[in-house]
This record gives C-alpha cells, sequence and structure tokens, in this order.
C-alpha cells in the first residue's frame, strides 16, 4: 500500500508542477497559454537522448528549447489571444507529429530513458524528488507576488487593457523571465517523468494531455496555496479514490473532469466582472492623467 501511494504521490506532484508552471504564465500574465506540456516533453526526450550517449541530440534540445521560449515570449503582445492560443496548440502538434515521426527518437515507440543513478518505478527517492519541485515552485510563485518583480508582472497582465501600462515596465523581458522560469520547472518535472518510468514516448505531447493540465490551471488562479491544494487534488482523486475504494480510476477520471468542468462554468460570471471592474478602473485611471 506504502508503494501504491507512493506511486501516486509521484505522478500526481509531476503533473501538478505543471500546473504550477502554466499558471505563472497563464494566470499571473494571463497570457492564453496552453502548452507547458512542451517543455515538458522537451525534458524527457532531452533526457533519454543523454543517458543514451547522444548529445547531439541533447544540444538540439537545449536549442529547441531556446528557440521556443523566445517564440512565445516574443508573439505573446503581438497576436490576438484566440490566434496565439491555437499557436500554442499548433506548437505541441507539430512537436507531437515529430517525436512519433523521427527514428532518431524511437518513434511510437519511443526511447529508453531508464537511469543508474535513481533506478526507474522506485517510487519512494521519486516522491521526494517530486515533492522539492513541487514546493521549488511554489516558492516561485510567493516570492513573485511578494517581491517588486511580482508587482511588475501585475502590471505586464493590466498592460494588455492599457497599452499606456508598457511604457512604466520592460514588459517583453518581464514575459521572457516568467516563461523560462515556468519552462525550467516544466523540464524538470519532465524529467523526473522520463526517469521515473523508464521509457518516453510521444504520448506526453498529446493535446488531450495539455487539455487536461489546462483544466486545474483555470481553476487554480496564481495564489500559492490554491495551485497546491487544487492541482494535487485534481490530479491524485481517481487513484487514491480507486485504491481506496476499488472504483476504476479511468472512469474516476471522466468523472474528475466532467465535475471540474462544471466548477469552472461556473466561475465563469465571477472573472467576467472582475475584468470589467478593472477594465473600469484602468480606463478611471487614464481619464484621471489626462
Amino acid at each position: 500500500m506504502n508503494r501504491v501511494l507512493a506511486d501516486i504521490a509521484v505522478t500526481s506532484m509531476l503533473d501538478a508542477c505543471l500546473v504550477a508552471a502554466q499558471a505563472l504564465v497563464l494566470n499571473s500574465l494571463g497570457i492564453p497559454f496552453a502548452a507547458i506540456t512542451a517543455f515538458s516533453g522537451i525534458g524527457a526526450y532531452a533526457v533519454a537522448l543523454a543517458l543514451g550517449g547522444s548529445w547531439i541530440g541533447l544540444a538540439f534540445a537545449a536549442l529547441l528549447t531556446a528557440v521556443t521560449l523566445a517564440g512565445f515570449s516574443f508573439l505573446a503582445p503581438l497576436l490576438p489571444q484566440d490566434r496565439y492560443l491555437l499557436l500554442t496548440l499548433a506548437v505541441l502538434g507539430v512537436l507531437l507529429a515529430t517525436a512519433g515521426s523521427a527514428a532518431g527518437l524511437g518513434g511510437q515507440l519511443g526511447l529508453k530513458s531508464a537511469s543508474t543513478l535513481l533506478p526507474p518505478q522506485e517510487p519512494l527517492p521519486f516522491a521526494v524528488a517530486a515533492v522539492l519541485l513541487f514546493s521549488m515552485s511554489l516558492l516561485a510563485h510567493a516570492l513573485i507576488g511578494r517581491s517588486e518583480f511580482g508587482l511588475a508582472v501585475s502590471v505586464a497582465r493590466n498592460s494588455r487593457l492599457d497599452i499606456t501600462a508598457k511604457s512604466f515596465i520592460p514588459v517583453k523581458r518581464i514575459t521572457l523571465v516568467c516563461f523560462v522560469i515556468a519552462a525550467s520547472i516544466a523540464m524538470l518535472a519532465g524529467v523526473l517523468r522520463a526517469t521515473y518510468s523508464g521509457r518516453v514516448d510521444p504520448n506526453q505531447l498529446r493535446i488531450r494531455t495539455a487539455i487536461v493540465i489546462l483544466m486545474p490551471t483555470l481553476a487554480a488562479g496564481s495564489s500559492p496555496l490554491r495551485i497546491g491544494i487544487l492541482s494535487v487534488v485534481f490530479f491524485a482523486f481517481p487513484d487514491c479514490f480507486a485504491v481506496l475504494f476499488g472504483y476504476d480510476a479511468t472512469s474516476l477520471a471522466y468523472i474528475r473532469e466532467m465535475a471540474w468542468s462544471a466548477l469552472i462554468i461556473a466561475m465563469v460570471p465571477g472573472n467576467v466582472i472582475a475584468r470589467l471592474r478593472t477594465r473600469i478602473k484602468v480606463q478611471m485611471a487614464a481619464q484621471t492623467r489626462y
């Protein structure tokens, strides 16, 4: 039983790390970003290539990460929100097709990613590593929220409604920093997931996986406490309930997603009212200045 619960802790914490990473961009910056699994997938394939001795592949993964980060952060203020969201999902589609068809990446079967340092399927050491990474991701949210950089992030978010706010802070630089932090967390989560399972395959890059990560991200907001509780409960519920009461975990996952979708829909009126209040405050501030 302890081993099973430790296995659930590993998988739930690693998925929760992706929620925390994506919340930094989606909720804190207000950028409609839904492709955090792209960075976790790159991290997973990078460690598999490194363990296989392919340093050229590792260098290519680093280059791909840099290009993807630069592209996402540069295009964020230039594209409308709907097109930017489609762009993030399209990038996932391209990465999925590339990983599934490239012989050097193992095709649909993927690559072996077992490590001698942390043997795969040994949940206790990976549970400790996953908890540490998740704690670091929540700490990043807490530090950003209570620092001057957090204030700059808030101004960068408001600049999407008020273009005059861009003159006060370097929005592009702040956006890039947030993307770098989020991508670093996601890539470390991908590395741990790959070494824990002992194999990496294109399923990590599926759009459905990205949508499942997106659901708790939308509900969690930018509060570290809410991100921590909601994301862990979201991912641990089906497996824990199945272990304790004997129900099918897959069916419970569908029930969880339906209930969570209803919760997100219920949150829409409150979010609309909050955005309207923010817009009114911004317009009143602009009128006061002029």
